[in-house]
C-alpha cells in the first residue's frame, strides 16, 4: 500500500534491511520522514522501548497502517505526538478499503462513496456475544448505519453478482 503509492506519485520512501524498533525514530529523523507505515505489532513493539530524545525531534505527523491495538492507540499517539492515525481494516482476508481516520480508537471506518460499484462491500449488524449476522423478517442482514458504533458491526465482502442473503458472504473482522 505504502510503497507502492509514493513509487506511483514519486514520494521518498525509506526502506531498512530488517526493522528495529531501538533505531525506529533516529531514522525517522535522520531521514526527515513525515509518514510511517505499520503492520502488526511495529506501534506496540515502538511503545516497549525505553523513552529516547528522538521521539521529540522527529517530524512524522500521520501514521497508516493496521493492527494498532485499540488499548495502545492513544498512548502511541500521546507519547510519539502523531498528529492523524489512519487505521485500515481487512488486510489479511482482502484489501477490502475500509478505513479510519477519523482518529476515533477501534473505529471500522468507512468504505469510499466510489468504490461499491466495482468492489461491493458492506457493513452488517452482528450479535455481540457469538458475531452471528443480524437479519431482518426478510431473513437479510442489516446494514450498519453510519455512526452506529459500538461492537456489533463486521464487514460483509461480497462479488458484484452475491446477495446479502447468501450464505456464502464471508466475514471480515478488523
Amino acid at each position: 500500500m505504502g510503497v507502492g503509492q509514493c513509487l506511483l506519485f514519486g514520494v521518498t520512501v525509506v526502506v531498512r534491511r530488517k526493522f528495529s524498533a531501538s533505531r525506529f525514530w533516529d531514522d525517522c529523523v535522520k531521514h526527515h520522514c513525515t509518514v510511517i507505515q505499520y503492520i502488526g505489532e511495529i506501534c506496540r513493539y515502538l511503545l516497549a522501548q525505553p523513552l529516547r530524545s528522538s521521539e521529540a525531534h522527529h517530524r512524522v505527523r500521520v501514521a497508516i497502517g493496521n493492527g494498532l491495538r485499540p488499548s495502545a492507540w492513544e498512548e502511541f499517539v500521546q507519547r510519539f505526538r502523531i498528529l492523524r492515525i489512519g487505521e485500515f481494516y481487512g488486510a489479511t482476508e482482502c484489501n477490502c478499503s475500509l478505513l479510519n481516520i477519523d482518529g476515533k480508537v477501534g473505529a471500522c471506518g468507512f468504505n469510499s462513496r466510489i468504490l461499491p460499484s466495482f468492489y461491493p462491500i458492506r457493513l452488517v449488524r452482528v450479535q455481540e456475544g457469538n458475531r452471528e449476522l443480524l437479519r431482518d423478517p426478510q431473513g437479510l442482514c442489516i446494514p450498519c448505519m453510519p455512526a452506529s458504533g459500538g461492537p456489533s458491526g463486521c464487514a460483509v465482502s461480497l462479488g458484484p453478482e452475491r446477495e446479502l442473503s447468501e450464505p456464502s458472504t464471508r466475514l471480515l473482522t478488523g
